[in-house]
């Protein structure tokens, strides 16, 4: 056991010097997490957002050096599940329906229903509401817009440092169904003197759009 303890600090050091496998699982949406010489090998897919990596990394390769390879699957497993909540309609919604998940319209007076709750919504890409920072690089912001037939629109926003990839699918896939998965954030709207509640969908990987 002391011998295998050692081999897997060796194998973590190596790691953190070289950027390997172990840290790359970390930085893509699809998690994987192999230990050579270990069985069995376990695997596991789920979103960390951006700013949850350095954190969960940290973490985990402590742990590791503690409680031995197996154990660091299931804490490694567990903490990425802590902060990917699965979508809370199994099914992905329009955005018709995404209103009426949110109760929108809303006032500004209390708190927005589906805050914070993560969703799968699709619709059709407004091509004229798509901005990322290789076309309009003076923008502080990245977004582009859903539409339906309805007329109905949600914005989503992508978070990462580096949203290339994101925009140069949504160019491969002009027209069709879009599908996000993503965080769902209230935006405090002025309507005459008052004040509305909308809704923008948070993203931070380019693996939380689908297209059909």
């Amino acid at each position: 056991m002391r011998r295998d303890k050692k081999a897997l600090q060796r194998r973590f050091r190596g790691a953190s010097r070289s950027h390997s496998r172990f840290w790359s699982v970390f930085a893509r949406n699809s998690v994987e997490f192999i230990i050579k010489g270990f069985k069995p090998v376990i695997r596991y897919k789920g979103w960390i957002p951006t700013g949850e990596r350095s954190m969960i990394q940290t973490i985990v390769v402590k742990l590791a050096l503690k409680l031995g390879a197996g154990s660091l699957l299931g804490v490694a497993a567990m903490s990425c599940m802590a902060v990917n909540p699965s979508p809370t309609h199994s099914t992905p919604l329009s955005i018709e329906a995404l209103f009426d998940h949110c109760r929108l319209p809303a006032h500004c007076s209390g708190p927005l229903a589906c805050d914070g709750s993560v969703v799968t919504v699709w619709g059709y890409l407004d091509q004229a509401n798509s901005f990322d920072k290789r076309r309009h690089p003076n923008l502080p912001y990245e977004k582009f817009k859903l539409v339906d037939h309805d007329g109905r629109s949600v914005e989503v926003w992508p978070q990462a440092a580096d949203n290339r990839a994101i925009f140069d699918q949504l160019v491969l896939h002009p027209t069709g169904k879009v599908m996000v998965t993503g965080r769902l954030k209230g935006v405090r709207l002025p309507t005459g003197g008052g004040c509305a509640y909308g809704v923008k969908v948070l993203i931070d990987d380019v693996s939380q759009l689908a297209f059909d």
